[in-house]
């Protein structure tokens, strides 16, 4: 089931509906989001398909550029129109308490009164509208996408794991007048408290199979002695017998 339904008019603004629907793939998954171009399967009844499709999303985006209300030739009104594709979506959505519609406004376009609407669509006219621009169309989409993504049942492609089990926080994102919370990505942990250590008492240390130390000899001491001895004694014979040479020249 398609979370995002996006109804627009091909010849009013099928450019930067193609880039919207873009986008919404790149962020949510092909599989949340519905325009008629790519998801309606050859053979199959148009009319009826959209019908079902709306009665299944979440949040209906009504594209409106400078063209929508007007037909081709600029006089009569395709809005008017009760076989008109545009108003049948916004109107079955209008009146479905499970969604949300977002008017999305072009590149300035006004939003459209309610007197110019047909009666079941002039609740459009009072709906809090989203405006993008060409020149800044990613950073005036973001705040939708990102209501989109926080406020949705969750989605079939679920986004990353880290946004889960994260303290939310407040911030300045805010669609329809509602400022929004944004998870925190998960804090790593820095201060972890280690685990003291128990020390292990000597009677529990195993003995099996684990030799007892050398003990240190106590004749080394005397050993060294003796040759300390021993040197002294030859030394003092070489003397003498030095001295005992000299004499006798």
């Amino acid at each position: 089931m398609s979370k995002v339904f996006i109804s627009y008019r091909r010849d009013d603004s099928s450019d930067a509906s193609g880039r919207i629907y873009d986008r919404l793939v790149r962020d949510l998954g092909p599989a949340n989001v519905f325009m008629d171009v790519d998801n309606i399967p050859p053979g199959v009844d148009f009319s009826e398909h959209i019908r079902k499709t709306v009665q299944k999303c979440s949040v209906l985006l009504a594209i409106i550029n400078r063209t929508w209300l007007d037909g081709k030739d600029g006089k009569s009104r395709r809005i008017n129109d009760p076989e008109d594709f545009v108003r049948i979506e916004i109107e079955q959505a209008l009146g479905q308490k499970a969604t949300t519609v977002i008017p999305v406004l072009l590149h300035g376009t006004a939003m459209p009164a309610a007197a110019d609407l047909p009666a079941d669509m002039q609740r459009l006219a009072v709906l809090n509208a989203k405006k993008i621009d060409h020149h800044s169309f990613h950073q005036d989409l973001d705040p939708l996408v990102n209501y989109i993504k926080l406020h949705l049942e969750p989605l079939v492609d679920p986004l990353p794991d880290e946004a889960v089990n994260s303290t939310p926080r407040k911030t300045d994102t805010a669609v329809s007048g509602v400022t929004t919370a944004v998870p925190l990505r998960p804090a790593v942990a820095a201060n972890r408290t280690a685990k003291p250590r128990t020390a292990v008492p000597p009677s529990a240390t195993p003995h099996r199979g684990v030799r007892p130390p050398k003990r240190k000899s106590s004749s080394r001491a005397t050993h060294l002695a003796i040759l300390a001895l021993a040197m002294a004694v030859l030394t003092a014979i070489i003397l003498i017998g030095m001295v005992l040479v000299s004499l006798g020249h």
